[in-house]
C-alpha cells in the first residue's frame, strides 16, 4: 500500500500539495527558447483579462514529430476559448485545447523548423479575480515527446520554463449603498411607502474612468470585448411590490445617456427576481482611461399598486454586478456582496425583526473537485477555500507556502483557519466571531488566493459551521460550511473531479487511455483497481488533524463508513476502504472491476458513502 500511495500522490496530488516534479523533457531534432512579453499590470476582475504573448523562437532547426506536446500552466483558470496559437515555422499543424489552468498545443502534423522561426500564443485569458491583487500571473511551460522517439532524440526540446506576464491590481470598481430595499408589512403602507426610493451607488476608485469596448480591448490586445452593464439584482422581492422605474446621473458626460431594461417590475408568487440591467457606453466612443474616477448614481422609484395583494413579512435583497453585455465567460467582472438594510427604521414594534443573512466572504470546496462554493465537507476531507465575490484578498500574503512536515502546520505565512465556534449577529457591530469550542484546520498550501487545508478529524457536524480565515496581518473573513458525515470526492488527473479518475491498476501502473496519458493503462475486467479520493469521514483508530496514517500501514486505518462502488452502472465487490498509508486526508479504496462491465477508454466510475454520491469519473477498461 505503501508503494501505491506514493505512486498515487506524485501523480495526482502534485498540484494540490503544491510540489512541482521533473518535467519530462526531450527532443525532435529542434531546441526552442520560450521567452514572454514584458510583464505588465492587469486588473482583477474575472476572466475578461489577456495576458501577454509566450512565444517560442528556434534556436536549432529540425522538426517536430507527431503528438509531441507543448503545455503551458497559467495557474490560474484560463477561458476554454481564448488564445490564439500562429505558427510561424509555415508547415505542419497544430492543436490547441484548455482543461483548468492548462493550456496544450499538440503536434498533429509534423512542423519543420529553422532557427529563427518562431510559434506564439497569444489573447490567453485567465481568471485574474481568483489570483487576488498584488499576485503575478505566470505561466509554467513544459514539453514531452513519444516515448519512442526519445532515445534518437537526446537534445533537450524545452525544459521546464517560468515567464512572468503580469501583476494583479486591485478591483476597478467599489459599490456603495445608500438606502435601502424595505421589509414591507401591510400595517405601516398607506401614505408611508409611496414612491420610496433607495438610492445604489456606484463609484470607480482605480484612478481611471469606465472602460469602453474600444478601451477594455486595447488593454487585452486581442479579442472582442463586449459592452459593459451594472446589474442590479433584486432576489426576494416582496409580492405585490413594483419597481417602477431608475433615474441616473453621472459624473461624466459619457455616461449620460444610458440604457435601461428590466424595469418596470411587479413581484407576484413564483417571480420575485429580477435584473435591472443599466448598459455602459454603448455607442463605443470610449472614456477616458487616464481621467478622474467617475460615478454613476441610480435611483430607484418603488409603488405598491394593490396594497390586497403584498405579502406580509418578507424581505429581499440586491446585489450590484458590473458586468458584459453577452460574454458569459465575463460575468461577473465584478460583484458586491449582498446590500442588505433591513429594516428601513420604522417606529413600530409590530415591524417583525429581519433575518440576517450569514457572511459570505469565503467560498469553500473540496479538494478533489474544486467547485467553488460548493461549501459541503466532512471530517477529514481536503478542502479549498476561496475569496467569494467582493472580496479583493483572501490570505494577504504575496508569495506560496507549502506545508513540508507531518503533522500538518496550523499556520503558514501568518495564515489560520478555525472551524466552529459561534456566529452572532449585532445590528450596530455586524457579524462576530467566537472561537470557543474552534477548532484550528491543518495547512497544506497558502497562497494569495487560496488556501488548501483539511477539516479536523473529530469536528462536529453542522448545516452553517463557522469558518474564519485570519489572514497574516490578523484582519478576519467569516464564512460558514455545512459538515455531513461523509462527502466523497475522487481525486481526477486534471484536478478538476471530471475525467479519468486517480486509479491505479493492480500492478500499480497508472489507469488510463494510454493514447492520452503516456504510461497509461486500462484495468482487465475482473482486476483489483486502486481509486484515491477525500471526504471518508471519521476513522478506526481515530486520527488527529493533520496526522498522516502510518507510513508501513500497521495499523491500516479503516474508514467508519463503508463506501459501495460502481463501475460502468455495475456495482463492484469493495474489498478494502482505508487511508492512504503515510498521507493526511487521502481516502484509498480497493474495488474489483466487474467482469461484466463493458469495456472502453472511459468508463464511468463513482463512490457512493453516508448518503451522498461521489463525483463521477471514468477508468479505462479493457
Amino acid at each position: 500500500m505503501t508503494r501505491a500511495s506514493k505512486s498515487f500522490y506524485l501523480l495526482a496530488l502534485g498540484v494540490f500539495l503544491n510540489v512541482i516534479g521533473t518535467t519530462l523533457a526531450s527532443a525532435q531534432g529542434v531546441v526552442f527558447l520560450a521567452s514572454a512579453s514584458s510583464p505588465r499590470q492587469i486588473r482583477a476582475e474575472g476572466v475578461t483579462e489577456a495576458v501577454g504573448t509566450v512565444a517560442f523562437s528556434a534556436r536549432s532547426s529540425g522538426t517536430m514529430v507527431v503528438d509531441s506536446l507543448i503545455t503551458l500552466d497559467y495557474g490560474t483558470l484560463v477561458n476554454p476559448a481564448s488564445g490564439t496559437v500562429v505558427n510561424g515555422c509555415g508547415n505542419g499543424a497544430l492543436s490547441k485545447s484548455v482543461s483548468g489552468n492548462v493550456v496544450t498545443l499538440k503536434v498533429i502534423a509534423p512542423i519543420a523548423c529553422v532557427v529563427g522561426q518562431t510559434i506564439s500564443v497569444t489573447g490567453v485569458r485567465v481568471n485574474a479575480n481568483a489570483l487576488g491583487a498584488g499576485a503575478k500571473v505566470t505561466v509554467n511551460v513544459s514539453a514531452l515527446v513519444p516515448a519512442q522517439f526519445s532515445a534518437t532524440n537526446a537534445i533537450s526540446f524545452l525544459q521546464f520554463t517560468e515567464l512572468t506576464l503580469a501583476t494583479v491590481q486591485p478591483k476597478a470598481a467599489r459599490v456603495e449603498l445608500n438606502g435601502g430595499l424595505l421589509l414591507l408589512t401591510k400595517p405601516f403602507l398607506a401614505g408611508f411607502f409611496a414612491n420610496e426610493r433607495g438610492e445604489f451607488t456606484v463609484r470607480e476608485n482605480f484612478n481611471q474612468a469606465f472602460l469602453s469596448k474600444k478601451d477594455e480591448q486595447g488593454l487585452n490586445d486581442t479579442g472582442t470585448v463586449e459592452d459593459f452593464k451594472i446589474r442590479f439584482a433584486f432576489r426576494g422581492v416582496p409580492v405585490g411590490l413594483r419597481i417602477d422605474s431608475v433615474q441616473t446621473s453621472a459624473s461624466d458626460p459619457t455616461l449620460g445617456v444610458l440604457t435601461v431594461s428590466g424595469l418596470p417590475f411587479t413581484s407576484t408568487a413564483g417571480f420575485r427576481d429580477v435584473n435591472v440591467d443599466i448598459t455602459i457606453d454603448e455607442d463605443d466612443s470610449g472614456t477616458d482611461t487616464t481621467g478622474s474616477p467617475e460615478s454613476l448614481v441610480a435611483e430607484f422609484s418603488f409603488s405598491v399598486p394593490n396594497l390586497a395583494v403584498l405579502a406580509a413579512d418578507q424581505s429581499g435583497t440586491v446585489q450590484v454586478e458590473l458586468i458584459g453585455a453577452d460574454a458569459p465567460l465575463g460575468v461577473p467582472r465584478f460583484a458586491s456582496s449582498p446590500l442588505i438594510k433591513l429594516p428601513e427604521p420604522v417606529p413600530s414594534s409590530l415591524l417583525p425583526p429581519p433575518v440576517p443573512i450569514a457572511p459570505r466572504q469565503v467560498n469553500v470546496t473540496d479538494a478533489a473537485s474544486l467547485a467553488t462554493g460548493s461549501a459541503v465537507v466532512a471530517p477529514g476531507i481536503l478542502a479549498s477555500a476561496f475569496p467569494a465575490f467582493g472580496v479583493s484578498a483572501l490570505t494577504g500574503v504575496s508569495q506560496n507556502f507549502a506545508a513540508n512536515s507531518l503533522p500538518l502546520p496550523k499556520m503558514l505565512g501568518g495564515v489560520t483557519i478555525r472551524l466552529g465556534g459561534t456566529l452572532t449577529f449585532d445590528s450596530f457591530l455586524g457579524w462576530k466571531f467566537s472561537p470557543i469550542g474552534s477548532v484550528e484546520a491543518p495547512l497544506l498550501f497558502v497562497g494569495p488566493g487560496q488556501v488548501n487545508f483539511q477539516v479536523p478529524p473529530g469536528i462536529s457536524l453542522g448545516d452553517s459551521v463557522p469558518l474564519q480565515v485570519q489572514k497574516a496581518d490578523g484582519a478576519t473573513l467569516l464564512s460558514t460550511v455545512r459538515v455531513v458525515v461523509t462527502s466523497p470526492k475522487i481525486f481526477t488527473s486534471s484536478m478538476t473531479g471530471q475525467g479519468q479518475g486517480a486509479v491505479l491498476n493492480l500492478d500499480y501502473s497508472q489507469n488510463g487511455n494510454p493514447q492520452l496519458i503516456p504510461g497509461a493503462k486500462p484495468a482487465a475486467r475482473g482486476s483489483v483497481i486502486r481509486i484515491f479520493a477525500t471526504g471518508a469521514g471519521e476513522t478506526d483508530p481515530p486520527l488527529l488533524p493533520g496526522e498522516a496514517a502510518p507510513a508501513g500501514g500497521n495499523p491500516l486505518v479503516l474508514t467508519r463508513v463503508q463506501p459501495t462502488v460502481s463501475v460502468g452502472g455495475i456495482p463492484a465487490t469493495v474489498l478494502h476502504s482505508v487511508m492512504a498509508p503515510g498521507y493526511p486526508g487521502v481516502w484509498q479504496v480497493d474495488a474489483e472491476v466487474p467482469p461484466t462491465v463493458t469495456p472502453g477508454p472511459a468508463v464511468s466510475l463513482f463512490i457512493s458513502a453516508g448518503g451522498s454520491d461521489s463525483n463521477p469519473v471514468t477508468i479505462a477498461v479493457e
